[in-house]
C-alpha cells in the first residue's frame, strides 16, 4: 500500500513537537562528562531533520543504552528505520515504543504507515483507528482512504 507522500510529510512536524514535550522527563544527569538521554535525543533530532537516518538511528540506539524504556527513542528510531526501508525493524521500534508507552497515539499512526508497506492493510487499518481513538485527528484521512469500504 503506498500512503501519499504528503501524509508522510505531515506527521513528521507533529511528531518532532511530540519529541519537544519528552524531553523535560529524560535522565539528565552526566557522568564525567558523558552526554545525557536529553543531549543524545536533541543530536538524534537534529540527524533527523538533516535526513541522516542511519546517524539518527545510532544515536537513538545510545539512548537506549542509558534508558531502554524511552518511547521517543523506540519511536524516533522506528521512524528512522521506516525511512531507510526497514519496515519490519520500524514495526519492532513502534511496538517496543507502545509497550513503554500504550496511549502513544502517533506511535499508532506511524506503524499503520509501516504496516501499510508491508501489504499489511488489516494492521495497517487496526492502527490508525487506535491512533484516532486516542485522539491522533490525522489518521482519519488514512482510515477514509484506506479502510472503509466502498
Amino acid at each position: 500500500m503506498n500512503t501519499p507522500v504528503f501524509f508522510r510529510q505531515l506527521r513528521l512536524p507533529l511528531f518532532f513537537l511530540a519529541l519537544i514535550m519528552v524531553f523535560a522527563q529524560c535522565k539528565t544527569v552526566s557522568i564525567d562528562g558523558a552526554e545525557t538521554e536529553y543531549d543524545l535525543l536533541k543530536k538524534g533530532y537534529k540527524r533527523v531533520v538533516m535526513k541522516d537516518y542511519k546517524g539518527a538511528v545510532q544515536i537513538y540506539t545510545r539512548v537506549l543504552d542509558i534508558n531502554s524504556e524511552n518511547p521517543e527513542a523506540f519511536a524516533y528510531r522506528g521512524l528512522c528505520k521506516y525511512h531507510l526501508k526497514d519496515y519490519e525493524g520500524a514495526i519492532i521500534d513502534f511496538n517496543r515504543a507502545i509497550l513503554n508507552q500504550p496511549d502513544y497515539a502517533e506511535v499508532y499512526d506511524l506503524r499503520g504507515i509501516a504496516r501499510g508497506e508491508l501489504g499489511d492493510k488489516e494492521g495497517a487499518c487496526e492502527d490508525w483507528k487506535k491512533s484516532f481513538e486516542l485522539g491522533f485527528k490525522g489518521a482519519f484521512q488514512l482510515i477514509k482512504e484506506f479502510c472503509w469500504e466502498e
